[in-house]
């Protein structure tokens, strides 16, 4: 209950009462929420139930965060003899992410299926990531630690490293040793075993010699011919029964060689063999949902019936129709020519040459008007280059997906002056595509094929140009075919203008973030200017490189329409992932700009790229090379002096920008640096240093740079600042203010792996001149996870006893002495609705000091004396100050106030605090016991603590908060639990700390009911001018109803909240009380309920008190009704109250009220009127005699149930000197709110003594 009364009013003229209202707290059911206790150790563990991991992948082939089957995947396995419901189950690897067993991880679980989410005995089920981006499977030392669905601890499995593609199992031979990798995955069934050395390869004479792996048009697990093939060779020697061999993914999906998908097997044996030099088709053929085959990256393995794998093959990327078949020049595998199924393979397309005079000349792959008549449709005009005329009947074209147009009268373009199907020597011959045929838009491959079948030309294009442009051969017959000028069908092609003109390379992106065969914005990208006088048109022109040619066109200029250049004029030109040119980025590269008349008109080249950064010319201002080009490199030693080198920042398709001087503060100072550091909660991470503006005036960063010879890429030592690198800033921000300290993250670890590739770490301005320089020793370099700067004093460096990122150096002093730091509340069993993760234990700097807790650690230890230590990296704590620290800090700071930080961003890893109890220490830097807390069945025996453990002040109450002391600073530190026996409370109560004690009041007005009371109360409310709060457990009387009314009409804030109405009420209370509070919603009072929202602290709103202008204060034992306040005359309880003019007194009154009135246990009455019989009487008239008032010099103690009250009740009858008056409706003389005995009654027993 909430209530509030006056406690040791002492006056000149009378001595006050005290009115005690004991306090019920609301009673939750609480549901249990055991924690894991965390292993501290990284060996694997026995499963610890029927329900264990089975099997695991963290390093698939294919991207770790995509969805299965392409991701990382867990797999349990039920060896038990009962069905387990998995849901809410979770994993948790080495840094504390988890992933939880649910809709989103469970792999095919359906809501509405409970086989989907249960796992039988004897069964396996799939935990995938499928792109969760909080969670990991690491590739190499990681732990992974399976939990039930109550935290319980059940299985754990260590592995040290992993090889992709490949899974890990437990070692048969040691359930503690780390587990060790599968001869292949199997998800979703048995294991295959495994050793060290992975799977096993026996290569046999049956390959895999050409897979369908996205079939079209026909669905993936069509029917054969259709859907997803496989073609197996023999080549050997003998004749192989194919039967017990089968097909198996990488996400182990299996295509056994049975009558359902060996292509004309049977029963009969004869069908189910191979035979020397022949191919055979194994195929999805409708005997699956889906397809089996990834798309995109994929790795196919055929396995021998003894369970060796006999072939593998891989690829990265297909298109819908094509086959993939081997690359001849080794790795992954490459579209085949088109599809040949159960024949021998086509020649791959930089193998075949031009054979005869007819070949493919222009194409015309889409089209505004497709399936029309040339030259309004698709279209291929063929040129005959030779001295005879060829008939061209019985000739064919086959694209990329195998569809073969054959050409005769019907789609060859009818021409006056040939034959229907001749072609004469010299002309051209168009192939119109009207039927169902269609040349494939995006990429596609021709093959001519004569009437003899034999190959005589081939073509192919990778880029959809857009409708209406026709393609011509490239300058290297076997490159991508590239736009024309505009389309000629049947004409000779256009020929463009000779020009030339001082066109240069200004900037280009060899090294594209992704992939840099990604067409534009994507991709690589190169870019020109025109820096002469005159406009030129650069049709035609070239780029040029080792065996790499590409033919300028508007259509490569993605920012144009035309293909000419204004003079000043810059544009990028697109390479949109043609193979007929392209940058390298892992070797060194030139290319060049050749003009319309086959000269050079620039050259561009390099020796190194970084991902994602531009190259220009090393002598412009935006490389920072100063003015003039001054400070440009003029080494040949890391790279060539002509070497590009890498922008400030990429500017595609405008100029260069050109720098004026730098003239500008350069008061900058390294501070201190992070080299190196291999845990994932070191924050920033590694590599970074600080930088402290020490002058007078604010530094932009932006173009200054950190430069270190680097000598494997010298561009990884031009590391330019931008707002990206800087830690903890705002965005697009490079300012570091005058004395600011700021981290910049280095993108690249420019200290080296080896350390033997660095020099001085310099930072440089954006002139490229140097500022401020670094050399710290290999010693410093090597250190891991600590932080080190430079002692100008000393002249040394020096380690720093913890990182300060961002903010001041260590200070020895600044480390707080472990009797400053202690614990001063907790909450071990924190859950509501709204989360279940609400528990908390808060730390007080008792010092006269700011305290840095970084280095000390928290502990845990369970009553079996498991423990389990979190560093703690990131807290500091001023003199006098408190912290809670919680696993749900938005969650908490709905509940309580103060200071609340995440355990996670506070520690290495976050300790949750154990239902059943335990031992929670705080350890000093020097391993010193600096305090301890332990409860419930905790050890009693732990370091710095005596006696028996803490126990709840009351059973059966859930998210209890225990205080140490008063809760208000003043604590004892005896180590024991009478420490923590002052006082206790609730989450969401409040926990007052002000002073409650008021001196300024200048009059009081007792009234004792029934005689006084409701006379003084009207007239008091009538006062009121320009406020008014009330908060009443009950309020039904219509006098006083409408007194409230008149005074919020005439223009004074009136606030009250009421007891919500309670169903064990009798039916006129409840019914009143609803009446009454709608009639002041319906005037428009803001009048409120006290509870109902589920997650209440509080039983009851029992105060009987209210405010008038911030000046008075009337409280009261009783209710606004006519059995406390009567008319005069009519008798009515027993009721004492008062009325006090102080606005100290009002102030603290309305310093608690605004606690409940902003909580979320008050909820606005409803605007919709109550539907019950009750009848509002009418307003009487009230004549009668005031009370006494009592003038002088006043002071008191508030008191407020159930913060404060039985304290300040036991204070009161402790301090009495001649006699104790009591008034009271009852005195109950059982205690079961609290340690010990009654305090009140005790006090009462030891003042009769």
């Amino acid at each position: 209950m909430r209530g509030m009364t006056l406690g040791g009013l002492v006056g000149d003229t009378m001595r006050g009462q005290s009115y005690l209202l004991l306090a019920l707290l609301l009673l939750v059911p609480l549901t249990p929420f055991v924690e894991p206790v965390e292993s501290t150790s990284a060996r694997s563990q026995p499963c610890g139930g029927a329900v264990c991991i089975n099997e695991a992948l963290p390093n698939p082939n294919g991207l770790d965060d995509a969805n299965y089957p392409g991701g990382e995947w867990l797999e349990i396995y039920n060896s038990g003899t009962t069905s387990v419901d998995v849901r809410n189950w979770y994993f948790s690897n080495k840094a504390s992410k988890t992933l939880t067993f649910d809709v989103n991880s469970i792999v095919d679980y359906d809501a509405n299926n409970a086989s989907t989410y249960t796992i039988d005995p004897g069964e396996y089920m799939i935990i995938a990531r499928n792109g969760y981006s909080n969670f990991y499977v690491a590739n190499s030392n990681d732990f992974m630690t399976l939990y039930d669905g109550s935290g319980n601890w059940i299985d754990e499995a260590t592995w040290n490293s992993s090889s992709s593609g490949v899974s890990l199992e437990q070692d048969p031979s040691d359930p503690y040793a780390d587990w060790i990798a599968t001869s292949n995955p199997t998800p979703g069934s048995s294991n295959t075993g495994g050793g060290s050395t992975g799977p096993t390869f026996s290569p046999s004479e049956l390959q895999i010699n050409e897979v369908m792996a996205d079939s079209w048009p026909s669905r993936d697990n069509a029917s054969w011919p259709g859907g997803e093939w496989v073609e197996l060779y023999n080549n050997g020697t003998s004749t192989i029964n194919m039967s017990g061999w089968w097909l198996q993914d990488q996400a182990g999906n299996m295509i056994e060689m049975d009558s359902s998908h060996l292509i004309g097997a049977t029963s009969d044996y004869a069908t189910q063999l191979i035979y020397p030099g022949e191919t055979r088709i194994v195929a999805v053929n409708a005997t699956s949902s889906s397809g089996v085959l990834n798309n995109g990256q994929e790795t196919l393995r055929l396995y021998l019936p003894n369970g060796s794998i006999g072939d593998e093959v891989s690829w990265t990327s297909n298109e819908p129709g094509f086959s993939i078949e081997e690359n001849p020049f080794g790795g992954m595998w490459v579209k085949s020519t088109y599809p040949s199924p159960n024949a021998t393979n086509i020649p791959p397309l930089d193998t075949i040459a031009a054979t005869g005079s007819v070949g493919f000349n222009e194409i015309m792959p889409v089209s505004n008007n497709d399936g029309n008549a040339s030259p309004e449709g698709e279209w291929i005009e063929l040129l005959n280059t030779g001295t005879t005329d060829i008939d061209l009947n019985g000739w064919s074209i086959i694209d990329g997906m195998g569809n073969q147009t054959f050409l005769d009268p019907g789609s060859i373009a009818v021409n006056s002056s040939q034959g229907s199907t001749t072609i004469l020597s010299g002309e051209r011959r168009l192939i119109e595509f009207t039927t169902d045929t269609r040349l494939w838009d995006n990429y596609n491959h021709l093959i001519l094929l004569d009437a003899s079948s034999m190959i005589v030309d081939m073509a192919w294009y990778a880029t959809n140009y857009g409708p209406n442009i026709s393609l011509l051969r490239s300058t290297n017959y076997n490159d991508a075919w590239s736009p024309s000028l505009y389309p000629t069908p049947g004409q000779p092609e256009p020929i463009p203008t000779a020009t030339t003109g001082d066109i240069r390379f200004t900037e280009l992106l060899a090294d594209a973030v992704g992939s840099d065969s990604e067409s534009y914005p994507g991709g690589e990208w190169i870019e020109i200017h025109n820096f002469g006088s005159s406009e030129v048109d650069v049709a035609g022109w070239r780029l040029s490189a080792a065996n790499r040619n590409l033919m300028l066109h508007q259509y490569n200029m993605p920012m144009k329409s035309t293909t000419i250049l204004a003079p000043g004029e810059t544009t990028l030109i697109a390479l949109n992932g043609t193979s007929q040119f392209y940058l390298k980025h892992t070797t060194p590269d030139q290319i060049n700009l050749i003009d319309g008349n086959g000269a050079v008109a620039h050259s561009a080249q390099w020796t190194s790229t970084l991902e994602g950064s531009s190259l220009i010319n090393n002598t412009e201002t935006h490389a920072g090379a100063g003015q003039s080009g001054l400070n440009a490199p003029t080494t040949s030693i890391t790279w060539g002096v002509d070497d590009w080198v890498n922008s400030a920042w990429a500017t595609p398709g405008t100029a260069n920008p050109i720098w004026t001087e730098y003239t500008n503060s350069e008061s900058i100072v390294i501070t201190e640096i992070a080299s190196s550091c291999d845990d994932s909660t070191f924050s920033p991470a590694a590599d970074w240093i600080e930088l402290h503006n020490t002058g007078a005036e604010n530094v932009n960063l932006s173009r200054w740079r950190v430069s270190m010879d680097y000598t494997s890429n010298p561009l990884m030592g031009r590391q330019f600042i931008d707002s990206t690198m800087l830690w903890n800033h705002g965005e697009n921000n490079t300012t570091v203010e005058s004395g600011q300290r700021i981290v910049v993250e280095l993108t690249y670890d420019i200290f080296g792996g080896s350390l033997e590739d660095s020099g001085a770490l310099e930072i440089l301005n954006p002139d490229g001149e140097l500022v401020t320089s670094a050399a710290p020793s290999s010693e410093f370099l090597a250190s891991n996870c600590v932080t080190y700067g430079y002692n100008e004093t000393n002249s040394e460096w020096v380690e720093f006893a913890w990182p300060t990122p961002g903010t001041e150096e260590p200070d020895a002093t600044m480390i707080a002495s472990q009797d400053s730091i202690k614990f001063t509340s907790v909450m071990w069993d924190g859950i509501s609705s709204i989360s279940t993760e609400l528990e908390f234990f808060e730390l007080t700097n008792n010092g006269e000091e700011a305290a840095t807790l970084n280095g000390w650690k928290i502990r845990r230890t369970a009553a079996d004396n498991t423990e389990y230590t979190a560093d703690i990296t990131n807290l500091q704590i001023d003199a006098g100050s408190s912290v809670k620290l919680t696993n749900d800090v938005s969650a908490l700071t709905l509940y309580e106030d103060g200071t609340i930080l995440d355990m996670n961003t506070v520690m290495s890893s976050p300790i949750y605090l154990l239902d059943s109890g335990m031992a929670l220490q705080l350890i000093h830097p020097t391993g010193a016991v600096a305090d301890t807390i332990v409860y419930g069945n905790g050890p009693v025996d732990a370091i710095g603590w005596s006696g028996v453990a803490l126990s709840e002040p009351v059973s059966g109450i859930d998210n209890l908060i225990l205080y140490r002391g008063d809760g208000c600073g003043t604590i004892t530190d005896t180590n024991q639990s009478v420490d923590w026996h002052q006082r206790w409370g609730r989450l969401g109560a409040s926990d007052f700390c002000t002073d409650l004690t008021f001196s300024d009041a200048t009059m009081i007005q007792p009234l004792l009911g029934p005689h006084d009371g409701l006379v003084d109360v009207l007239a008091w409310v009538g006062q009121a001018q320009s406020s008014l709060h009330l908060h009443l457990y009950q309020l039904q009387s219509m006098d006083l109803t409408q007194a409230l009314i008149d005074a919020h009409e005439r223009g004074v804030n009136v606030v009250v909240v009421l007891n919500e109405v309670e169903s064990w009420w009798n039916t006129n209370d409840r019914e009143s009380q609803a009446s009454y509070a709608y009639l002041l919603k319906e005037a428009g009072v803001d009048v409120f309920w006290f509870g109902g929202s589920g997650d209440d602290p509080y039983l009851y709103l029992h105060a009987k008190v209210a405010v008038q202008d911030e000046a008075s204060v009337w409280i009261g034992s009783g209710n606004w009704k006519d059995a406390s306040l009567p008319p005069p005359g009519q008798r009515g309880n027993r009721d004492w109250s008062m009325i006090v003019e102080s606005q100290e007194l009002a102030q603290t009154v309305l310093e608690h009220m605004a606690f409940d009135e902003n909580s979320m246990y008050v909820l606005p009455v409803s605007s919709t009127p109550p539907t019950n019989s009750y009848f509002v009487p009418d307003v009487r008239t009230i004549v009668g005699d005031s009370a006494p008032q009592f003038t002088g010099t006043y002071s008191g103690t508030l008191l407020t149930c159930p913060d404060d009250c039985v304290e300040g009740l036991t204070s009161m009858i402790e301090n009495a000197n001649s006699e104790i008056l009591l008034s009271l409706q009852y005195l109950d003389l059982d205690w079961q709110w609290g340690w010990g005995e009654n305090p009140v009654v005790s006090a009462l027993e030891d003042a009769a003594q």
